[in-house]
Order: C-alpha cells, then structure tokens, then sequence
C-alpha cells in the first residue's frame, strides 16, 4: 500500500501543477457579478482569440441546430444559445485543453468524454432535483460534475509510477481501476487528492467537497450533502450505463442518495437518456472544441 500522506504532501511541491486559466476564472467570477450580462461574458471569451474560435466551432455545430446562417461573434453565439450555455462550453473547452498538454498513460479522450458528461448530468441532476437556489449554485453543480475525477489526472501526469502501478493491479488482477487504487494507495484515493487539488486552487468549499466525496457522499459534511449526491449519482448512472468508464461498476445509490440528491429511483431512467443524448454534447465540445495534444482514447 502507498503513503498517500507523503502524496498529498507532495502535491503542494509538484513542480508545474496546473492552475486555472485566468480567462476561465474571469468567466466563474461573472456568474456572481451583479453586472453580469451577455457582452461581459462575449468580451471576456474574445479576449483569448483561440478559445473564442472554439466555442464558435461548437456553437456552429448542428447540435445546436446552427447549419444555416453561420454566427460569426461570440455575442451572437450568447444571443442564440444563451448566457448559461455558452459559459458551460466555455468552462468546458478551457479545463479540458489546460489540462490535457502533459504526456500521460491515461486515455484523455475517454477521461474528458466521462467527466464532460457527468457535468451536464450533475447539472441536470441540480435543476430536476431543485437543488440550486440560484445560477452560481448550478454552476457548482456542472464543476462539481467536471472536475469529480481531476484527482486521477494529477496521479497520471504527476504520480506516475503510482499510477502505472494501479494499471497494472488492475489488469492483472482483473479488477476496477477503483479496486485496484484503494488497493495500492489506501483510503486517500483520487476523490482525497482531487479535492487537495482544488483546495489549492482556492474552488468554492461545496465544489470540493463534491470532488472529495463523490464516492462516499453520506461522508461529506452535512450542509453539502446535496451536491455530493448529485456529482456520486452522475457517476453512477456513467459507470452503469453503456457509456461506462475506465473506473468501473459501483453499487447503487442507498435511500439517503437518493433522497439528498431529491431523485426517485423510478425516475433515474430519465437521468440514464439524458446521459446518453449529453455524450454526443461531450463528443462534440472533444473534437470541435479543439482536441489537445495527447487528447486519444485509450
């Protein structure tokens, strides 16, 4: 078993450990600016020419029904999509291209496709539930989605020996990657160095605390326990559907989930088809969004 102490501790010395993009930190600021309005956020995306031409690449995209006349600003991208939209793609193409440049063993484009999902789920998880008083508190919701496994990228790109040993556990043994990590690192596994992570980039406490305990909600603290359900129960439905994950099958949620997460088992079928329809969404921002160096399937 590792000392996941010492990982931890590590963590905070790792030379080059990514930080958030400041335009993207600029666009999380603005949901709780009280001047925040469609040409704030068109003007903070136009100052990085390269993202806007992303998010122009998948706000022209026939998914989102724009084979005609063709949008040619961002502000008309935020006119036609809507402010929430445009901001969600935002976030989404900046995280994945910043933290996808390193050379790693994992498989980016199935690491990004899951967690892409699972933001869009968590998010839709937040407003079926309603679980979000407000717009901030549902943008908390789609990070907490986005960002549920960051912990796995930080031990592929900077703990690699670790990382190739839980690899390897788990083909030999024939086990989940989730086996065979708590396996090899103990109990602070990826949801423990995840939240670390976010800690240092100084996230909103409910987001980390997602992250923290997207495998054990009911440990999460108790004013929390809503957006821990959400972010457990979207990788749930990923890992038990057909869309699965390199992480593998885990048991159902319990009563309490299910109950903090203000979903019927009954009506998680729905959940299970939004899945489904979100991962052509999550395809599109991987490949339109610009695929970064390194970004393949496993």
């Amino acid at each position: 078993m590792g000392d996941t102490v010492s990982l931890l501790a590590e963590l905070r010395n790792v030379d080059k450990l990514p930080t958030l993009p400041e335009v993207l930190l600029e666009v999380l600021k603005l949901v709780n600016a009280e001047n925040s309005d469609a040409s704030i956020l068109a003007s903070i995306i136009e100052e990085d020419p390269a993202l806007a031409a992303r998010v122009l690449r998948v706000a022209n995209s026939s998914f989102y029904g724009s084979a005609g006349r063709r949008l040619s600003s961002v502000a008309l991208a935020v006119a036609r999509l809507g402010f929430d939209e445009i901001r969600n793609i935002t976030v989404a193409v900046s995280i994945v291209k910043h933290l996808s440049g390193r050379r790693s063993v994992l498989g980016y484009k199935t690491f990004w496709r899951h967690s892409l999902t699972a933001a869009f789920l968590s998010r839709e998880i937040a407003k079926k539930g309603n679980l979000a008083s407000d717009e901030a508190a549902m943008q908390r919701f789609f990070l907490a989605g986005l960002l549920h496994d960051i912990g796995i990228l930080v031990l592929d790109q900077f703990f690699a020996p670790e990382f190739e040993r839980i690899s390897e556990h788990s083909r030999s043994h024939e086990t989940s990657y989730l086996v065979s990590e708590a396996e090899i690192l103990g109990k602070e596994t990826h949801p423990m160095i995840g939240g670390a992570l976010l800690e240092m980039w100084r996230l909103e406490l409910p987001v980390i605390d997602a992250v923290r305990y997207h495998h054990a909600p009911a440990r999460g603290p108790e004013k929390h326990q809503d957006i821990c359900a959400a972010a457990a129960l979207a990788e749930y439905i990923l890992c038990n559907s057909s869309l699965g994950s390199f992480e593998g099958s885990f048991a159902g949620p319990d009563k309490t989930m299910w109950a903090n997460a203000r979903v019927s088992p009954d009506g998680a079928q729905g959940l299970f088809e939004f899945a489904q329809d979100q991962v052509k969404k999550s395809d599109l921002i991987l490949t339109l969004g610009g695929e970064p160096r390194g970004l393949r399937s496993i």
